[in-house]
């Protein structure tokens, strides 16, 4: 069967985000962010409550830690050992992505990738998808 997308005009240029477009952002799991949850944690000292921190740290997956502090009123030193902690963070073992993740390299226009979020959490889940060699020869990166 031929891919839908082959029936379109041909674009120039196609632009990706890394979360919850090319592999969700929660494959990387609880496990790796743990470090930066239990510092935010240690440096809460009862500004939320369990349930309000719980509820942050799943955020955490789908917004930037800026945004997530803002909307859960972060004290100062929460965000700051938060900062600090996934600065560090990078992701060890594989991802798998989205199962059409292997159709980037049919696709006929330049290829970007646009993501935001901590430079080697975000450079460690290119690599950990296996798509490194995608990224060097048809996508540019644009980290903010």
């Amino acid at each position: 069967m031929r891919p839908w997308w082959k029936d379109w005009p041909t674009p120039r240029a196609i632009i990706f985000d890394l979360d919850n477009c090319l592999a969700s952002a929660g494959e990387i799991g609880q496990e790796v962010c743990a470090p930066a949850f239990a510092a935010i944690r240690k440096a809460n000292c009862g500004t939320l409550s369990e349930e309000r921190l719980k509820a942050a740290f799943a955020d955490c997956f789908w917004h930037s830690l800026d945004s997530v502090a803002a909307k859960y009123g972060f004290s100062d030193e929460m965000r700051a050992v938060g900062w600090k902690c996934f600065s560090q963070i990078e992701v060890k073992g594989a991802l798998h992505g989205y199962a059409d993740l292997a159709a980037l390299l049919e696709l006929p226009a330049d290829l970007f990738l646009v993501t935001s979020g901590f430079r080697r959490l975000q450079t460690s889940k290119i690599k950990a998808l296996g798509v490194e060699s995608v990224v060097q020869s048809h996508l540019r990166r644009c980290h903010r």
